[in-house]
Formats: structure tokens, C-alpha cells, sequence
């Protein structure tokens, strides 16, 4: 099945919504669980979106991670285009 490029781009905006959330509830100190208990997800979307978010960024520690995302002036999933 074929996307439309409307479509692609609505799942682009809506995976990075999601991402940046995810980001902004870890940068702000929250553990895995903590996070997919506030959002209302399962731990592995938290860790999927981590895991991701991380790879965009170059991290490749938790803490590492946390210092990038509370140093970012734009959105977490940009550097690469969503959906990398």
C-alpha cells in the first residue's frame, strides 16, 4: 500500500509531536517508566522514540542524551528528517 504525501507528512508531524514529548519528559529528569506513565504509553514506545531521538543526535548514553536534548533549540527528532 502507497502513502499519499499528505498522509507521510501528517505521520512525520505526528511522530515527531510524539518524539518531543517523550524528550522533553526525560530532559526534565524522568525516568523510562516515569515518562510512559505520564504520557500514557507502553515503556517500549518511550524507549523506541529514545532510541531514535538518540541516533539523530549522536548520543549513545542516557546521559549524554538528557544534556543534548536540554541543549537543543529545535525539536529533538530535526537534525535528520523525521521518520530517519
Amino acid at each position: 500500500m502507497r502513502w499519499s504525501s499528505d498522509t507521510s507528512s501528517g505521520r512525520c508531524a505526528q511522530a515527531c509531536a510524539s518524539r518531543a514529548r517523550v524528550a522533553l519528559q526525560f530532559a526534565q529528569g524522568g525516568s523510562v517508566r516515569q515518562v510512559a506513565h505520564r504520557l500514557r504509553v507502553s515503556v517500549d514506545t518511550v524507549r523506541t522514540h529514545l532510541k531514535r531521538i538518540a541516533q539523530n543526535l549522536g548520543a549513545t548514553r542516557q546521559a549524554e542524551l538528557a544534556h543534548l536534548l536540554l541543549t537543543q533549540e529545535r525539536a529533538p527528532c530535526l537534525p535528520l528528517p523525521c521518520g530517519v
